[in-house]
């Protein structure tokens, strides 16, 4: 099992690289694999930090985020369409906002207990974020019960509206 990493296309304040840095000083035994997106300007810095560290891995633009949520056991994600992508995939998410309009929204959704909101980028003390995470990878029965309530997303919700829309 992994964690995944993915702060959207661009990840214009380096999100990234800030959590991969707090990742690095602790000596962890899983792999980490790094989402960039086709926008991401920060793809040589990222790969020269963690060039001498086997657990990570960088993937450049992929055509789907659904294979590598699978293999996860925790997603590291900023908040947008990749939450519920990861709640369908039954994969407990630990989320960051980029703006304080997704922040209001983070902890609306926080509420249906299948995802952790850990603040907005600017507002994050990424060592203690690193060690929140570690703390949550270890307890096994916090994980099982966002797994669970992940399940609350089914998916079908663009159906639903698709189907209200041809009532009209």
């Amino acid at each position: 099992k992994s964690v995944l990493i993915s702060m959207g296309g661009s990840d214009k304040y380096n999100i990234t690289s800030k959590v991969v840095n707090s990742l690095i000083k602790k000596n962890i035994d899983f792999d980490v694999n790094l989402v960039l997106g086709k926008l991401n300007n920060n793809q040589k810095g990222i790969s020269k930090l963690i060039s001498k560290n086997p657990n990570f891995h960088m993937i450049s633009n992929p055509s789907s985020l659904i294979p590598l949520m699978e293999e996860s056991i925790i997603g590291i994600i900023t908040f947008g369409i990749t939450v519920y992508e990861s709640a369908i995939c039954n994969l407990p998410t630990i989320v960051i906002s980029h703006s304080d309009e997704n922040k209001k929204s983070a902890k609306f959704v926080e509420e249906y207990g299948f995802m952790s909101y850990a603040g907005k980028y600017n507002e994050i003390n990424y060592n203690q974020f690193v060690e929140t995470l570690l703390d949550l990878i270890n307890n096994k029965k916090e994980l099982k019960k966002m797994q669970k309530t992940c399940s609350q997303i089914d998916g079908l919700g663009p159906c639903r509206v698709a189907a209200i829309i041809k009532k009209l």
